[in-house]
């Protein structure tokens, strides 16, 4: 369908067969009743981001994202709700966030860009890879050693505050003693801490240092 296509659609305004939806920040819940009305007859035109005088208004979500103002938005909410039951997706956005938050590790800093348009358009900048745990602080680590202290680190930033057992589930990098040398080292390297007033009531943290690192703000 052309664009002048949907706007002689819309111009005829709404109908049995024609609806509109402003939608502009976050789908209506009545949505999914004006498609099954539509089925039920002889189908239509559902267009979201119309007010009801027909003017397009468009959805929020147009442009470049950005973590701070991201409002989640599926393109097919009922396809996302289904796969996210079964267990075949995760939570809903959680790969843009994911993306936001690592992507500085493997890229020199520099940012992914996800923009909304006609096409959806993804950047993922390229670079020198700069993962602290393959990094000189930490000497003496055998290569296969250093991939097992990075999977570490990514597990305690995406969990911080959790203990040693935590981290053993998580990561099934080995036994609970394994996971403590492990921890011991990214603890001198300076990129966790623990914070707490007892070992059953505390956890561990990333640093400033490391936060500087992934561009994320320290805390306080």
């Amino acid at each position: 369908m052309s664009p002048n296509y949907l706007r002689n659609i819309i111009q005829r305004g709404e109908g049995i067969q024609i609806e509109f939806k402003k939608a502009q920040f976050e789908l209506p819940k009545n949505v999914f009743e004006s498609v099954c009305a539509m089925l039920n007859r002889q189908g239509g035109h559902l267009f979201l981001g119309v007010s009801n005088e027909g003017k397009i208004e468009g959805v929020l979500g147009s442009g470049k994202f950005r973590l701070d103002s991201y409002t989640l938005f599926p393109k097919n909410p009922v396809i996302a709700a289904f796969f996210r039951e079964i267990g075949r997706a995760e939570e809903l956005g959680s790969g843009y966030r994911n993306s936001e938050r690592y992507t500085r590790l493997y890229s020199n800093g520099s940012e992914p860009v996800f923009e909304e348009g006609d096409v959806f358009k993804t950047i993922i900048p390229l670079g020198d890879v700069v993962d602290p745990a393959k990094g000189d602080e930490i000497d003496g680590a055998t290569k296969a050693t250093k991939l097992k202290l990075s999977a570490l680190l990514n597990a305690i930033v995406n969990n911080e505050g959790k203990r040693t057992p935590d981290y053993k589930a998580i990561t099934n990098l080995g036994g609970e003693r394994t996971i403590e040398r492990y921890i011991e080292l990214l603890r001198v390297a300076g990129f966790i801490e623990f914070i707490g007033s007892a070992a059953q009531t505390g956890g561990y943290y990333i640093t400033d240092k490391l936060k500087k690192i992934i561009n994320k703000k320290p805390s306080g």
